[in-house]
């Protein structure tokens, strides 16, 4: 449904089990690994730099490694169609980018305008499959919403987008014309590797601007601290605030593109993905690649 907006272009299925480190693709190229260890070559766009997940940040201090996604058999069980799209890329992250919001204005709002007043939300790219998955997950749909649904919302009553940084609102805007809840944390907030599972019993954080949320049964991202990140809301803990004067040093990032629809329709989003945050954050994409079980 996704390729229903102006803007987006088929891409190939980006089939991996995990983020490969330190693998380098021919152009042209994606490297993709499967579960079965057969390591297959698909054609790719060339907005697509999958080129090595062991990178640095010119300007930074040290060389640091991208960490390995990976999706909890135990969450894939439950629901198969699970996949996250990932995005790897630096960029300083400044307070606004006025083109970002013209081309909002001129582009994406008139659009979803129209969808909004035809479609119901069910209806709308993701939200149903999302809604079906956390039901299966054991959480009540119409108590927690992907924040894909939330901006959905917020547009139909009417009201402004909330403007953050060039990151974040660059982040919404691919959420808002792909239907997928994405989230982009800072990875000099994260330790180790990164996995997404569902919450277990008790396990709770604090969201960006809201209350403490419940994660028992949440698919969420988790690195060697904990829950970091979740469809519903991120934690404060690796969330992504603006450079200063006295820290230039570009940000490394990472854009998790929740999909509970299966690959394919997740490899649609990322083209999109990087040519917003290159036009509107100033973006240099590092990798990226698509997790699946």
């Amino acid at each position: 449904m996704a390729a229903q907006h102006a803007g987006l272009r088929q891409a190939p299925a980006y089939l991996v089990s995990r983020a490969s480190r330190g693998s380098v693709v021919a152009p042209g190229q994606t490297r993709c690994g499967c579960r079965n260890g057969a390591t297959l070559l698909a054609e790719r766009t060339p907005a697509i730099a999958c080129l090595t997940a062991n990178w640095s940040v010119p300007g930074a201090p040290v060389q640091n490694l991208a960490p390995i996604v990976s999706i909890d058999p135990a969450l894939a069980a439950i629901w198969p169609d699970t996949a996250l799209g990932c995005v790897f890329w630096t960029a300083s992250v400044l307070p606004q980018e006025p083109q970002l919001w013209q081309y909002f204005a001129n582009h994406t709002l008139p659009r979803l305008a129209q969808m909004l007043e035809d479609t119901e939300l069910a209806g709308m790219p993701q939200i149903g499959p999302s809604r079906r998955a956390f039901k299966a997950f054991g959480r009540d749909p119409g108590r927690v919403r992907i924040s894909s649904e939330a901006l959905y919302r917020r547009l139909r009553q009417g009201k402004d987008l909330y403007r953050i940084n060039t990151a974040v609102d660059a982040n919404n805007l691919v959420s808002l014309e792909t239907g997928f809840s994405l989230g982009t944390y800072d990875l000099a907030c994260l330790q180790g590797d990164l996995v997404l599972r569902l919450g277990r019993e008790g396990e709770a954080y604090s969201g960006i601007g809201k209350d403490k949320l419940d994660l028992c049964r949440m698919p969420l991202l988790a690195d060697g601290l904990g829950p970091f990140g979740c469809p519903c809301s991120d934690s404060q803990r690796a969330m992504i605030v603006e450079n200063t004067s006295e820290n230039t040093v570009p940000r490394q990032l990472l854009t998790v593109i929740y999909g509970f629809s299966g690959a394919d329709s997740v490899s649609t989003a990322i083209p999109l993905a990087q040519k917003h945050f290159a036009a509107f954050s100033g973006a240099i994409i590092t990798s990226a690649n698509v997790v699946c079980p």
